[in-house]
């Protein structure tokens, strides 16, 4: 990473990865810079790619991806600064979602996975505290998947056909806990 980025704060950190809120002093722009654990050059390899397939990606209801690289220290990505709202999880502390609550979620959320995987990218963990949600009631609310964990890419071509992802995992967007219903609607279940 170059001088070139300020580090104003650590935003979280994991296992896989450290999340950071950095200025680009080139642009004056705040942005968040991941650092993903890991100097193992075939892991770097496979970011790279990844993150080449990422890169070209234009959806709304994505992170917007500036920069990616290696470095003597790791791999990085860069993405868009600080999104507005809050996460899905500080939402439901509030309690259930509505029915046009979780309609719009979804929705936004299927919108953001289809672009991933029109492009052959599977975006790994959907959790709530992924999900951003900024707005002030359901109709004007933008939903947002962060990039926080690794999504990979589908199996190389195999004789000029990009074959699925045999291991893809199902993804429960969200669970029907998560949306208030009265006990005489039909059970809900959740979006997979």
């Amino acid at each position: 990473m170059s001088s070139r980025f300020e580090i104003l704060r650590p935003l979280e950190e994991d296992t896989a990865s450290k999340l950071l809120l950095v200025r680009d002093n080139k642009r004056g722009d705040e942005l968040r810079l991941r650092r993903f654990k890991t100097n193992k050059p075939e892991e770097i390899e496979g970011l790279q790619e990844l993150f080449r397939q990422l890169a070209p990606l234009q959806n709304p209801h994505l992170d917007r991806l500036i920069d990616f690289g290696s470095d003597k220290d790791g791999f990085y990505t860069i993405v868009a600064g600080v999104l507005p709202g809050e996460t899905l999880t500080e939402v439901l502390e509030r309690g259930p979602l509505t029915e046009k609550e979780f309609e719009t979620v979804a929705r936004q959320l299927l919108e953001a996975v289809s672009a991933l995987h029109e492009d052959a990218i599977v975006h790994g963990s959907l959790r709530p505290d992924y999900v951003r949600i900024s707005g002030k009631s359901a109709s004007d609310w933008q939903v947002t998947l962060q990039n926080k964990s690794a999504p990979t890419a589908a199996p190389p071509p195999n004789n000029g056909r990009t074959a699925p992802p045999a291991a893809a995992p199902t993804f429960t967007l969200l669970a029907a806990s998560c949306m208030k219903h009265s006990p005489q609607d039909p059970p809900l279940t959740a979006v997979s």
